[in-house]
């Protein structure tokens, strides 16, 4: 015959302990995991420290390393979609936008900045950069504007 329960159990409504209490072992013979501990007769897995929990870092760090990692500073691309984006917000004001300016509006370039892309620029801009791509020297140049190549 099956058990019904007619009251459920909730957290609120529990009385008693969600833990149970650490079994003491070791604590004389009587104690039914006394002497050996519940760890067996001797051999390595009744010494200390045989824990398998260390074998993963282990594991991983005796694999060899691969791959390629370069420390090479990575330059700061921007499009000139995006620069036209920030003029339009207000973050780039005036004709002429340096690599300063474009600091100021919250982009690292500590290590350089490269102009890329193609845009329809409406009015002619001067734009200072550390290096430019050709598709980028075009628009500007379209447009009327100038492409500076600043030093770093």
């Amino acid at each position: 015959m099956p058990m019904v329960f007619t009251h459920k159990i909730s957290l609120n409504s529990f009385s008693g302990s969600l833990s149970k209490d650490r079994k003491r072992v070791g604590r004389g013979i009587g104690s039914g995991k006394g002497r050996t501990c519940g760890a067996g007769n001797k051999g390595q897995s009744a010494r200390s420290g045989t824990s398998m929990k260390r074998r993963h870092a282990h594991f991983a760090r005796s694999l060899p390393k691969y791959g390629f990692t370069s420390n090479r500073p990575k330059i700061c691309i921007l499009t000139l979609e995006t620069l036209l984006t920030k003029m339009e917000n207000g973050s780039l004001t005036g004709s002429v936008i340096s690599v300063e300016s474009i600091a100021k509006s919250g982009i690292d370039v500590r290590n350089g900045l490269k102009v890329i892309g193609k845009a329809q620029l409406s009015a002619p801009i001067t734009i200072k950069a550390h290096s430019f791509s050709k598709g980028a020297v075009e628009s500007i140049k379209a447009a009327g504007g100038t492409a500076e190549v600043v030093s770093r």
